[in-house]
């Protein structure tokens, strides 16, 4: 099973150099292996609410891109809620200061290491820590 963070999300729901990737990579994957967090929607949410602040997108996209995503979360993502052990740990990744390691992938990268998920990112700096923390990892 995989977990897929907020990049990889964002990347199936924006027009994104990836997107194709992604699309692609959510086609090779099997019913119910994708899991994500609670915490992966918020991100989410935010990252679309600045874009809409930016004049990225209007308010027609952002309320169609996010209905798009809530009806593809719960069709296709197994959804973990973040346990208070999953804070702790992050806030001890964070400790690494050498990883540079933000709170939002610290707890990502918490969150799959407990569930013993390989983490899925699009995010350099998050796919640089799983690979020193020895985290199993794919990127496209």
């Amino acid at each position: 099973m995989v977990y897929a963070d907020t990049s990889v999300l964002l990347a199936l729901f924006l027009n994104e150099a990836k997107t194709p990737d992604a699309w692609q990579w959510v086609g090779q994957q099997q019913a119910g292996s994708i899991a994500a967090s609670d915490w992966t929607l918020t991100e989410f949410s935010s990252a679309l609410a600045v874009k809409l602040r930016m004049r990225a997108i209007d308010e027609n996209s952002h309320g169609k891109t996010l209905f798009a995503v809530k009806r593809f979360a719960s069709n296709q993502l197994a959804l973990i809620k973040p346990e208070k052990a999953n804070f702790h740990h992050a806030a001890e990744l964070c400790d690494h200061w050498q990883m540079e390691l933000r709170a939002g992938n610290a707890l990502h990268l918490a969150i799959a290491e407990r569930h013993g998920l390989t983490v899925c990112t699009l995010d350099k700096g998050m796919l640089t820590a799983a690979q020193a923390l020895g985290l199993p990892f794919e990127a496209f």
